[in-house]
């Protein structure tokens, strides 16, 4: 079995406490560093690195509520979270705020909606193995990585009563 491919959350906390990391510290930094970096630039978008918190403590949305600590603990090399900021992530990463979508309108990067920005990269394909990871994302996100709603890797085998990783969660907890 691969790993769990799964969606930033756009609810995330402001971390308050001192933890300092930086940018090149991600994984996938040999393939993503330079995109990030770029992708910052052009966005104008301003990071406190000195603030920084693990991307599964950041991120607060209905998918995160529903993983237990535990199960952070015991899968944290076998789940991928796609940021719409750094591409793709572990959730030990310590990551700082930030207010970035795949396809919220004010959210442009040269005029181009996020996820298309990094569709036009192709980079986040590359880091995937699509006959053996498994594709818990969203549309948007998958949209980033092939320009279609349909999934990038193996599905589930589940049926998901909703939109928002509510059972998306508590399956992955299982797992």
């Amino acid at each position: 079995m691969g790993r769990y491919l799964i969606t930033c959350s756009g609810k995330k906390i402001t971390p308050s406490k001192k933890s300092q990391s930086k940018l090149s510290d991600l994984s996938f930094d040999n393939d993503l560093g330079d995109f990030r970096k770029h992708l910052i630039q052009l966005g104008r978008i301003q990071l406190d690195w000195t603030k920084t918190v693990p991307a599964c403590e950041l991120y607060k949305g209905w998918l995160y509520t529903k993983i237990t600590a535990k199960s952070w603990e015991k899968s944290s090399d076998k789940v991928l979270i796609l940021s719409a900021l750094f591409g793709w992530i572990k959730p030990n990463d310590s990551i700082p705020y930030y207010d970035l979508s795949m396809n919220q309108m004010q959210h442009k990067v040269e005029n181009k909606l996020v996820y298309r920005y990094w569709l036009e990269s192709g980079l986040l394909i590359n880091c995937i193995n699509e006959k053996n990871d498994i594709d818990l994302l969203s549309q948007p996100y998958r949209k980033a990585m092939h320009g279609k709603k349909d999934p990038v890797a193996l599905e589930p085998g589940i049926e998901f009563r909703d939109n928002y990783g509510f059972h998306k969660g508590e399956w992955l907890n299982q797992k």
